[in-house]
């Protein structure tokens, strides 16, 4: 029977546990034998990679380098009796490991077939807390483009072996003066990490760059001479980049999307828009809040769904990016997505967008379960599209002053009925008024007469195997209300609980119980004839403590303030002790 080594089951532990006993153990190098023990390794290391990298994000390393370094310190704890829990336990031992790694300076330089109008040429762009400077043409050729040509040369002895040369020659674009030319700069410890990291900032940048040019906009009809197929957009990644680590040339990128690079350009009708949403769009940094991580996958899927060149492929990375937008979870139906990605649009046509978007679901739905056969046209896509630029365009509005709870609250209610929203909205009222009363209560510090008790009463709960007679009763609150000429009231058994436990009572207690005077108003001639307190086998140098705070504060002596009217009253002829 096979066991299912990627379960969400497996906690830190068990997966190391599971790894480590993959290696050798004759072997002092990491070596791996037995194609179960290879299947094992390479199934179970990407998922504990993926278990520890968020401790390890500030160190800007790359997930194949981490594999590494990982690998080398796990083949350490052969040895270890359990060496899970060694790692778990010691997992400081390892970012130690990573910690030695020497960082370096990396510069990355690329082209972009974004073009600028006459005047209107930006030397910068920011973007996910990186910059992205622009490199004048004569600069890109003499000091990267040259550079690499020559260094892969020196590298290979025969053209024919030059990678460099050959991508050139085979691919459909070419160092073209309709291109820009940037570079990027970044400290990281592996060059994979800088590559990984500058795509991550380009695929955000370049979504913001196509949700300006493009929102509110429709796929019409386009005549194109070319048999390369073409996206929504032609702004893409980059088809190449060169990787400088310091000074010195190192390697060559180049994208999997061989499809042509073609001048991309904001059309003068739409630069006023191009400009408003450039200068609005969110500018999160790491490490991101849930919201924050939220908007930049959804904006790094657009920009993927946007420039896709294949419909189909389009299509379902516009419902991802619908899912991501709407928080929608794995728990979720395909209902939820409908529902909250019309709510922004029900004031302008609510029929109109739900039937688009459960047109969009049964495409979605055939197009995953029944494969090619099923077409995606451009209706289709700008259906969808046009619901994504209404959410995007709300996060962008509310994304300095809501989280996620709040979007989720916003589209799941947004749809609903006038009447049962303000229904909802008096309930919510009536609710919040009950919280400031009893945020009142815990925040209300007593004064005067009023503190002293409220203290005597907190010390005599925290007294054990006493039983008080307690004529206020301590109930919260029980100051400020009453009757002055009330009577003096009957006094039963109470049970005492521990504080903030519903527990078996600790002990009883005689409480006074009944109509409550207004002591706080009381004068001194009030509190003699009114007994504060009886105590039987307590702690009376507690009792006295406040009982003399009491005459400080009414300006005699405590002997005169504890008087017996309510002993005679109740018949007791106990004696009193200071």
């Amino acid at each position: 029977m096979s066991v299912a080594w990627d379960s969400s089951d497996l906690d830190l532990a068990e997966l190391v546990d599971l790894i480590v006993e993959c290696f050798d153990e004759e072997s002092d190098s990491a070596k791996i034998s037995g194609s179960e023990n290879v299947r094992r390794f390479e199934q179970l290391m990407p998922i504990l990679v993926e278990r520890i990298e968020e401790d390890l994000i500030e160190y800007n390393i790359s997930s194949n380098h981490i594999q590494s370094e990982l690998r080398e310190f796990l083949d350490g704890l052969k040895t270890e009796a359990e060496p899970g829990e060694y790692f778990s336990e010691n997992f400081e031992e390892f970012k130690q490991q990573i910690r030695a790694i020497k960082s370096e300076d990396y510069t990355i330089a690329f082209p972009l077939n974004l073009n600028f109008s006459p005047g209107r040429k930006r030397g910068e762009f920011s973007a996910l807390g990186y910059r992205i400077e622009r490199v004048p043409r004569r600069e890109w050729i003499s000091q990267f483009e040259e550079v690499a040509e020559e260094t892969e040369e020196e590298k290979h002895q025969r053209p024919s072996d030059d990678p460099f040369s050959r991508f050139m020659t085979e691919s459909p674009n070419e160092f073209s003066r309709n291109y820009t030319y940037w570079k990027f700069n970044i400290e990281a410890r592996d060059q994979d990490f800088a590559i990984d990291q500058l795509e991550i900032v380009l695929e955000y940048l370049l979504g913001k760059l196509n949700f300006a040019a493009h929102s509110g906009t429709t796929e019409g009809i386009s005549i194109d001479n070319s048999f390369w197929p073409s996206g929504w957009s032609d702004l893409k990644l980059p088809f190449i980049y060169f990787v400088f680590e310091g000074d010195e040339y190192t390697q060559f990128y180049y994208s999997e999307d061989f499809t042509p690079r073609d001048k991309f350009s904001v059309h003068s009708i739409r630069r006023s828009q191009f400009d408003r949403y450039l200068d609005e769009f969110p500018e999160p940094e790491q490490p991101y809040n849930e919201l924050e991580e939220t908007f930049v996958n959804a904006v790094r899927t657009f920009q993927t769904a946007i420039s896709e060149p294949n419909r189909e492929d389009s299509f379902l990375e516009y419902w991802r990016c619908a899912e991501q937008l709407t928080l929608a979870d794995e728990d979720d139906d395909m209902k939820t997505v409908i529902q909250r990605a019309a709510a922004p649009l029900e004031h302008e046509n609510p029929e109109l967008f739900r039937f688009r978007l459960q047109r969009a679901r049964e495409k979605r739905n055939k197009l995953v379960h029944e494969g090619p056969d099923v077409s995606i046209d451009k209706e289709d896509q700008n259906r969808l599209k046009s619901v994504l630029d209404h959410l995007i365009d709300l996060y962008i509005e509310k994304f300095d002053d809501w989280n996620t709870k709040d979007f989720e609250f916003y589209l799941d209610n947004v749809g609903v009925d006038a009447g049962n929203l303000k229904q909802k909205r008096s309930e919510l009222f009536d609710q919040i008024e009950i919280l400031e009363e009893a945020i009142e209560a815990k925040e209300y510090e007593p004064e005067g007469l009023e503190k002293i008790l409220l203290d005597w009463a907190r010390h005599e709960n925290e007294l054990e195997g006493a039983e008080f007679l307690d004529p206020l009763g301590f109930y919260i609150p029980v100051f400020g209300v009453g009757d002055d000429d009330a009577e003096l009231m009957v006094i039963d058994r109470s049970p005492v609980y521990p504080l903030g436990e519903d527990t078996d009572p600790i002990r009883e207690r005689s409480r006074v119980r009944g109509p409550r005077p207004n002591i706080t108003e009381w004068s001194l001639e009030g509190l003699r004839e009114f007994n504060t307190s009886l105590v039987r086998d307590g702690n009376m140098d507690g009792i006295w403590d406040v009982l003399r705070g009491i005459a400080e504060t009414a300006e005699c002596d405590a002997e005169d303030i504890y008087i017996i009217p309510l002993f005679k009253k109740m018949g007791d002829s106990m004696n009193l002790r200071k």
